[in-house]
């Protein structure tokens, strides 16, 4: 495959990871709109698909070349589906070393671009997709910060096909006709551009000091934080030193890390929905998809989750059905260490980075710390998500066994809010 083919077929890849916060939402009065199917679009099948949710991700069972089901992200950030290159052979996939080395994801490292010829991708209510060409990516990174094996992503193909309907609270995807489907939910159509194969948006943020800025966001699905800025929009309004005053945070996914920080707005709306002090990542990278200047940042499943919410590319819309829950506090990490899962089980739980000046440093943790047991119980019986959700709760305290050198040793965590 020739590199200007590549980058026609890869215009950008991203699976972002960022840790989660507290916010508050707001949701306005809702239209009325409707939802449903019509008799020209009996070729595509309408039952709801159960998915896993956790960390704010969709999680979903995929066939593989009628092999699986498999897990898959479902990531409207992908501009393309992808398989992950280092489970192709479970996959029964042969993914051929093209020679290529692009800035394809969210972290700032070049990645080794595999090719994959004619494969398909089934869901468990009977619809596929078949692509000529697909992609290979390594996401060995991408699963230790997950916690959980990952075989691939599905992206801008199963949303360009069809409409896709995302319920939040009943964890359930549906597909549609694009072109034939009607709506019956209380919700509001926000128009939307599907730019460089990602759904966009056009919404407003205040900071501090600031008043209200408009930009352009990536819908995210795939990126379990709430929002994100991208460094070009940091520096065009003058955000710098509200980057630099934030709380270091872990940012990444495909291609690695890249630098960054994490804070707190006044305010995003989206439509008309207004979401009171959302916490906010501040992209300070030099390359990779936060540098880019086609769009200011992303939203992500912290904030989508709060909806019922139905992609239609074909009708340039997406549909927010706001829920009961979007008034609710959302809490992020209280410790200021970042973890992540190792070994074939993901069993071994693993301290990657603690940050000055939180919890975790005073304590003293430090990278590379192995956990072996929280209070009496084993770190065997908590898995990475179990740990993160823990470390969420302000003024909880966890005494954690340490491996260090060869040595266990007891340290004392007490969480507190650090945005």
């Amino acid at each position: 495959m020739q590199r200007r083919r590549l980058l026609q077929l890869i215009p950008e890849v991203a699976l972002v990871l960022t840790l989660g916060s507290y916010q508050t939402v707001h949701p306005s009065n809702s239209d009325l709109l409707f939802i449903g199917s019509t008799a020209q679009s009996r070729s595509i099948q309408h039952r709801a698909i159960p998915f896993e949710f956790y960390g704010n991700r969709i999680y979903l069972p995929v066939k593989v070349n009628g092999s699986g089901p498999f897990r898959f992200i479902l990531d409207t950030g992908a501009s393309v589906s992808v398989i992950n290159q280092s489970r192709s052979q479970e996959l029964g996939v042969k993914a051929k070393d093209t020679g290529n080395l692009m800035n394809v994801g969210a972290g700032e490292s070049k990645t080794r671009i595999y090719q994959a010829k004619d494969v398909s991708f089934s869901l468990q209510d009977g619809n596929s997709l078949a692509l000529r060409d697909a992609l290979a990516l390594p996401m060995d990174e991408v699963e230790i910060r997950l916690g959980g094996p990952i075989y691939g992503a599905l992206g801008f193909e199963l949303f360009d096909r069809y409409a896709v309907e995302l319920n939040y609270p009943a964890k359930t995807l549906t597909l549609y006709d694009p072109k034939t489907i009607t709506y019956s939910v209380r919700g509001e159509a926000v128009p939307i551009i599907v730019r460089d194969r990602k759904p966009t948006v056009s919404a407003r943020i205040a900071m501090a000091g600031t008043g209200s800025i408009e930009g352009t966001f990536v819908i995210d699905t795939g990126s379990g934080r709430a929002l994100g800025l991208s460094t070009p929009f940091i520096e065009k309004n003058e955000l710098q030193d509200l980057a630099r005053n934030s709380i270091p945070t872990a940012s990444g996914g495909v291609g690695g890390d890249y630098k960054s920080s994490i804070g707190r707005a006044m305010s995003f709306q989206l439509g008309k929905s207004v979401i009171e002090t959302p916490t906010v990542v501040f992209s300070q990278a030099a390359r990779g998809a936060t540098t880019r200047r086609s769009t200011d940042g992303d939203i992500g499943g912290e904030i989508l989750r709060r909806f019922i919410v139905i992609f239609n590319y074909t009708r340039k819309q997406m549909v927010l059905e706001p829920q009961r829950n979007l008034a609710g506090p959302i809490e992020g990490d209280m410790s200021g260490a970042f973890l992540i899962a190792e070994g074939r089980d993901f069993k071994t739980l693993r301290v990657d980075r603690v940050f000055e000046r939180t919890p975790a440093a005073e304590a003293g943790l430090r990278e590379g710390d192995v956990i072996q047991a929280i209070g009496t119980r084993p770190a065997t019986e908590y898995t990475l998500e179990d740990l993160r959700e823990m470390f969420r709760n302000a003024g909880s305290e966890y005494l954690l066994s340490i491996q260090r050198n060869g040595q266990i040793l007891a340290i004392t965590v007490k969480m507190r809010r650090l945005v």
